[in-house]
């Protein structure tokens, strides 16, 4: 099971996949984007992003 640490909310998880689809929120300002993202976590998948709206640089974590 994926749990999001920083940075998005996880709508889906597929576990016999190992997929999950995640929607990215700024933590500085909660800015949610329109676009939703889909990877594999196994262990740990960390990127990062800039907002479009307060232009922060934001971490995302999820552990798998």
């Amino acid at each position: 099971m994926a749990t999001a640490i920083k940075g998005c909310i996880i709508l889906e998880e597929d576990e016999k996949r190992g997929r999950m689809t995640y929607e990215r929120v700024c933590d500085k300002c909660g800015y949610h984007f329109d676009k939703v993202h889909t990877g594999l976590v196994k262990n740990i998948y960390r990127t990062s992003y800039y907002c479009p709206k307060c232009k922060a640089k934001q971490e995302i974590e999820i552990r798998g």
